[in-house]
């Protein structure tokens, strides 16, 4: 359980700075102030850019949301897991 928690917790990582590039992206195509907004908030620039996109395009689960959905639950499983190892 604990190589799992391991793997889980690095692909939670690598998940999650591929969440953050792609925000930056995002940020990135409506120009500076927004990407440099995104580059120091990330937490708080995700939620908005998810919100945002979901105002433009009508649809709440797009990529950005998607992913980061599954994050939650990489890391929610990464934590059950490391909780298991310990006992």
């Amino acid at each position: 359980m604990k190589a799992l928690a391991g793997v889980l917790f690095v692909g939670g990582w690598l998940l999650g700075l591929g969440i953050y590039l792609l925000t930056l992206y995002i940020a990135y195509l409506t120009g500076f102030v927004p990407m440099l907004l995104t580059l120091i908030f990330p937490f708080l620039a995700q939620i908005y850019w998810i919100f945002h996109l979901w105002s433009i395009t009508g649809v709440f689960f797009h990529t950005l949301t998607v992913l980061c959905i599954v994050w939650v639950l990489v890391m929610l499983a990464g934590a059950g897991a490391a909780a298991a190892a310990k006992d």
